[in-house]
């Protein structure tokens, strides 16, 4: 999933960059189930977690965390 988030980001860079405009950025976050167990709600939350990591960690990159595990075992 990481792979693809880069090869997106960096496609979106190449692409996306308009006469006028000096950059284009895309900041992704990326989750990983552990066991396919977690909840759908909770790796978008996590996903979410991530995207906003990537942007505090200066934009225009992947940031990738895995699931929180939210049971015992």
């Amino acid at each position: 999933a990481a792979q693809v988030a880069e090869r997106l980001r960096e496609a979106a860079c190449r692409t996306l960059a308009a006469p006028g405009c000096d950059e284009v950025t895309i900041s992704l976050g990326v989750t990983v189930s552990t066991d396919g167990t977690e909840p759908p709600e909770a790796l978008i939350q996590n996903a979410d977690q991530a995207l906003y990591a990537a942007k505090r960690a200066g934009k225009n990159r992947v940031e990738v965390r895995p699931a929180l595990a939210t049971h015992d075992t």
